[in-house]
């Protein structure tokens, strides 16, 4: 409920400011980057990567620590991401139901093909290595297990679904 509290303090703004986002990272920051990352569709994880590209150069890191040793720069560098022509755009944007269905499909399906790629990238970069490493593997199998009773699925079988 704290979380729609936080919202209603966009109602009736003109458009929104730095000073804007600052005051509202003051208020909690925890709740403000939530909003932030929401309103930029992106997963938590996705997030916390972005912050971390953007604040690499930042020795007290992309976090409160950061923020409150220099708010100003902190709000600066988030809006390097267009937050605020984004809450802008969105908050006077005028919403039909179509609009609020094609946002409740790409919630369910978006973060399932999200998902879906950053397991076939994990499972790229980790078959490069096995490669490197093992040299014989085979990749995407079903095996019988030890037993000779059960069988498994497994990404990679080193060096084949027999041994």
């Amino acid at each position: 409920m704290k979380f729609i509290d936080y919202l209603n303090k966009f109602e009736g703004k003109d458009d929104l400011t730095e000073d804007h986002l600052l005051n509202l990272l003051e208020e909690d920051f925890d709740i403000a980057i939530t909003l932030f990352r929401i309103i930029l569709e992106q997963s938590k994880d996705e997030f916390t990567e972005t912050l971390k590209a953007i604040f690499f150069e930042n020795p007290r890191g992309y976090g409160k620590t950061s923020f409150k040793f220099n708010p100003e720069a902190y709000v600066k560098t988030l809006n390097k991401l267009g937050l605020i022509s984004k809450i802008n755009e969105m908050s006077s944007r005028a919403f039909s139901w179509k609009d609020i269905i094609q946002e409740r499909l790409k919630m369910g399906r978006g973060s399932a093909i999200k998902g879906q790629t950053r397991g076939k990238n994990l499972e790229d970069f980790v078959e490069l290595i096995v490669k490197e490493v093992f040299g014989a593997f085979q990749i995407r199998k079903s095996f019988i297990g030890s037993n000779g009773l059960s069988s498994a699925k497994a990404d990679f079988c080193i060096p084949s679904t027999e041994q």
